[in-house]
């Protein structure tokens, strides 16, 4: 049996199973009770094996959009809320949890106001300790340091590789995992989508995903069809 997780836009997730050939609701994950309105909880999901984790990019806990994410673990019925995961210097504006990934090892999310305002933007990458998921900050932070590319607005992993867009530079980024552990380093290796730069405005780099060889990176404001058509 699989599951997966869908994305109620406002404020809560649901799990989702995949039962002979229909899909059933087997439950919906309410934000923590501390979390107040517009803070966009389930803005970023992700799901590996029985562990989900859920962004909050809009979260007031540490200050104005910080952000902070949550980790909630499948106990055969339903999900529990085992960690929270936040950013050892938040800033407001941050966003931290506008993206996140999930793999058996660590969790990426991306925090596209990073260094505000520049809006550098940057992923933090979380480690899972041996005894399993727990209340803590990030392990390392990734960030190519360039001022508006808001980094980390899309992020996905593949194996050791995170590969983190920059919409605001119409670029891609690809981090490798070091043999010691995730630490701060910089990239490996820049994409961009042709050796012609792009408009400023096509967003390259807004949404991608990742399977094996092949890398799909959205830019929703391309105008080449039409105005933003994408």
């Amino acid at each position: 049996m699989k599951r997966i997780i869908t994305l109620l836009v406002v404020c809560i997730f649901y799990a989702i199973n995949l039962s002979g050939q229909d899909w059933e609701q087997v439950d919906i994950i309410y934000p923590p009770p501390f979390l107040t309105a517009n803070e966009n909880f389930g803005e970023g999901v992700a799901v590996n094996g029985n562990f989900a984790v859920v962004g909050v990019p809009h979260s007031d806990v540490f200050g104005d959009d910080t952000g902070i994410a949550y980790v909630f673990e499948f106990n055969g019925i339903s999900w529990d809320k085992v960690a929270q995961l936040r950013s050892s210097n938040p800033k407001e504006g941050d966003l931290f949890g506008m993206s996140v990934d999930i793999t058996a090892d660590y969790i990426a999310i991306g925090a596209p106001g990073y260094l505000p305002p520049s809006e550098v933007g940057a992923v933090l990458v979380f480690e899972k300790p041996l005894s399993g998921w727990e209340d803590k900050t990030e392990d390392a932070i990734l960030s190519s340091g360039v001022t508006g590319s808001m980094e980390g607005t899309a992020l996905a992993i593949q194996n050791n590789l995170i590969f983190s867009g920059l919409h605001g530079s119409n670029r891609i980024v690809v981090y490798k995992k070091p043999v010691s552990g995730w630490e701060n380093t910089g990239m490996i290796r820049n994409i961009f989508v042709s050796t012609t730069p792009l408009p400023a405005g096509d967003q390259f780099g807004a949404s991608l995903a990742v399977n094996g060889a092949l890398l799909i990176v959205g830019a929703p404001g391309n105008d080449e069809s039409a105005i933003n058509a994408g």
